[in-house]
């Protein structure tokens, strides 16, 4: 795993962000798998709550991969609020400077007579106000101990909803040498899943213009 953090104090450095790398010789792979959370993927996030992994392992055939061992990894990242939707919206970092990121193997698990294996993911020894949970399922052939990979992630909070401002200004001059200022201020309020209100404050300043 890269991560990339901000010196901007030594003893709690800024996370930016953090990526995973696996090299492995390519083989053809024998069996499939996949992975989902029992909570939906959203637009905003998830509770940190009574979350798990599902887990489906099949063979080439798509009959239910039995009896194959199942082993998951969880990698918790601390994340600065943003949404591609929102861009020009500003949303305060929450989290503290001493957060890390934290990565855990599960024990492991047997798929059942259905190829189907249940993680339980633990939040709660997790303090971050807004985190990126990303969760990895390699599922093993008995037979030469060869493995297949599926990951899924998404934002977890405990938070009911995140204020955001976004200002912009609008500047016109006129023949008398006065400047007019337009101020716009727009709140956002962004729940995990309802679809966020929008309230618009206009402000008008008039100044004398410098040229």
């Amino acid at each position: 795993m890269f991560v990339l953090k901000r010196m901007r104090n030594i003893d709690y450095p800024e996370l930016i962000g953090s990526l995973s790398v696996k090299v492995e010789e390519f083989q053809p792979d024998r069996m499939k798998i996949s992975t989902h959370l029992s909570q939906e993927k959203v637009s905003g996030w998830i509770k940190p709550t009574k979350i798990k992994s599902f887990v489906d392992m099949k063979n080439l055939f798509g009959t239910p991969a039995e009896n194959q061992r199942v082993r998951g990894v969880m990698t918790l990242v601390p994340v600065q609020p943003f949404f591609k939707a929102y861009k020009d919206f500003t949303f305060t970092n929450l989290n503290k400077p001493e957060e890390q990121v934290l990565s855990e193997t599960l024990d492991e698990l047997t798929t059942n007579a259905q190829g189907h294996a249940e993680f339980d993911l633990d939040l709660s020894k997790y303090t971050a106000n807004l985190f990126s949970m990303r969760f990895e399922a390699e599922g093993f052939e008995n037979k030469g101990g060869r493995s297949v990979h599926a990951t899924t992630s998404v934002l977890v909070s405990p938070l009911d909803y995140l204020l955001g401002p976004s200002l912009t200004a609008i500047y016109i001059t006129s023949k008398s040498k006065q400047s007019e200022i337009y101020s716009l201020l727009r709140l956002i309020k962004i729940s995990k899943k309802s679809r966020p209100p929008i309230l618009s404050i206009k402000f008008l300043r008039k100044n004398t213009c410098p040229f």
